[in-house]
Parts: C-alpha cells; sequence; structure tokens
C-alpha cells in the first residue's frame, strides 16, 4: 500500500508487507535457515526502512549482512509451522519511478 507523507505530500511512500511460512514435514527436528533480503537504494532521495523484523543486532536467530541480506535460524519440530512476518517501507519524492517495486 502507499500512502502520501509530510504536510505537503511533497514524499510517497511504499509499504510491503509479507508472511514467510515454513514447516517440517519430516518426522525429525529439523535446523532451518531461511533467506531474504531487503532491498537496496542506489538512488539520491529514495530511503528504505526495515519494518519487521525488529532488529537491532545480530543474534543466534536473525543475522543481516552488510548487502542487507537478512537470515533467520530456528530449529523446527515434525509438524511444526513457522511463520515469520518480513516487511519494509520505500519513501520516494512523489512522481518518482520506482522500477522493481511493484
Amino acid at each position: 500500500y502507499q500512502s502520501k507523507e509530510g504536510f505537503t505530500g511533497k514524499d510517497v511512500r511504499h509499504a510491503f508487507e509479507y508472511l514467510l511460512t515454513v514447516k517440517n514435514t519430516h518426522a525429525v527436528a529439523e535446523e532451518m535457515i531461511v533467506w531474504d533480503q531487503l532491498p537496496i537504494s542506489g538512488t539520491e532521495g529514495l530511503k528504505v526502512k526495515l519494518l519487521e523484523p525488529k532488529y537491532s543486532k545480530d543474534t543466534d536467530s536473525l543475522k543481516i549482512d552488510e548487502e542487507m541480506r537478512i537470515s533467520w535460524f530456528r530449529t523446527l519440530q515434525p509438524g511444526e509451522e513457522w511463520e515469520i512476518p518480513f516487511s519494509f517501507q520505500v519513501d520516494a519524492p512523489k512522481g518518482m519511478n520506482i522500477n522493481g517495486l511493484e
């Protein structure tokens, strides 16, 4: 979804929300790693902000590298399902065409 930001509406905020779902269908516990990447802006005036997962530093269950690749780690028991929320926002000047996010 998108909204106009600021009193003058000069910026447009695009929000992207995903729910990743992983299920262990094996009869034994499995160590899982899920990877995704936060978009990286190479354009002046275009700002990307991670909303979910909440992140302040690397932990045993969540790591983010310098190229904004996100790694989630967890051991799933047989039949267990894991839902991973992933969301970010992109702020852009009004009228800027953003390729690759639509």
